[in-house]
């Protein structure tokens, strides 16, 4: 039995035999458990290499069906390890080859090394084409657009036929020479995306920061809200007051009047006045917002003491004169930076 008996029908605790056989009732429930999760994953997996055998029997380009010989060649080369070996070392030679490939051929005393020119050209034109037949096979296989698993409905895939028609036009040379060219030969920093496809770490780091964007554009906008806020703030409250006399001789409480005429320098020569406006002002709102931007971007020393050195309109700043102003440029710091921006 699972008890003994003892005097006064008290009940003995279970044996050692019996302890034994209860943790291994239970281990055998959780092993149940873990076996019916993974059947259940094994079904869902089993069902998706079903969806795409069934979609591998659909008719692709409405001309090639399942049983055509040139679709079952691209359907065994896409399933192929040693087909998407090539397809990787090929572009990985490529970005090595972009290390070697200078920006431009005319450049003087270019100190950094560099290959053949012939070589880079044929080595780019062999890997296109292999590109191409990469394209082809995975087209053939499942096909362009019409089927459920089609090439163009995957977004590494988009990512990857954009690359190659800017390097088919890139290889026509149909804009050599112009503007469009060198936009063209950029192109070529795209190559090395295409690993990403191949890597499934990179993938997901990849979907993840895609999948933060909504959230980013919220922040965004509250970002974009608050900079108009205190841009309007700035504007009533720095607007027109942050100029300058250009040479000294209108020190506060003079101002613009006392900015005219001549100046000579310790030198001895003689330089024009002028009332100058700092390159940030609050002069407008996109003034405003542009000022504020910089100050987002950690360059709000120029900013902070220039607000804090205004007089009034058309008069010259003295130091320290408006000292509160600095809490306006804090303040914005505090929540356009701070807050938004980390």
């Amino acid at each position: 039995g699972s008890v003994e008996i003892v005097a006064d029908g008290v009940q003995a605790p279970p044996t050692e035999p019996v302890r034994v056989l209860t943790q291994y009732e239970e281990m055998m429930q959780e092993l149940n458990h873990i076996l019916a999760a993974v059947s259940v994953h094994q079904d869902e997996f089993e069902q998706d290499k079903k969806d795409k055998a069934a979609d591998g029997m659909e008719r692709v380009l409405y001309l090639l069906d399942s049983t055509h010989t040139f679709r079952r060649l691209c359907l065994y080369l896409n399933h192929s390890t040693v087909f998407e070996f090539i397809i990787m070392a090929v572009i990985i030679i490529s970005c090595v080859f972009l290390v070697f490939d200078p920006p431009a051929r005319d450049i003087p005393n270019y100190q950094f090394p560099t290959l053949d020119e012939i070589v880079l050209t044929s080595w780019s034109t062999a890997s296109l084409a292999i590109f191409l037949v990469e394209f082809v096979v995975r087209v053939v296989s499942y096909g362009l657009l019409q089927t459920k698993y089609a090439y163009l409905k995957n977004g590494w895939n988009q990512m990857d036929f954009t690359v190659l028609v800017l390097s088919t036009v890139e290889a026509t040379g149909i804009f050599q020479g112009g503007a469009f060219s060198r936009v063209l030969r950029l192109s070529r920093t795209l190559r090395p995306l295409r690993l990403m496809k191949r890597n499934q770490g990179m993938r997901v780091v990849i979907d993840a920061l895609i999948t933060t964007l909504p959230p980013v554009g919220y922040v965004m906008i509250f970002w974009s809200f608050s900079l108009v806020v205190f841009g309007i703030i700035g504007k009533g409250l720095l607007g027109n007051k942050l100029y300058s006399c250009t040479t000294p001789g209108a020190e506060f409480p003079a101002g613009r009047l006392e900015c005219a005429g001549l100046h000579v320098n310790d030198a001895g020569w003689m330089a024009p006045r002028s009332w100058h406006n700092p390159p940030f002002n609050f002069d407008s709102l996109i003034e405003s917002m542009l000022a504020l931007f910089r100050v987002n971007t950690d360059k709000y020393v120029d900013v902070l003491f220039a607000s804090m050195d205004v007089t009034s309109r058309d008069q010259s700043p003295d130091t320290y004169y408006s000292v509160y102003n600095s809490l306006y440029v804090v303040a914005f710091l505090i929540v356009g930076s701070l807050f938004t921006i980390n």
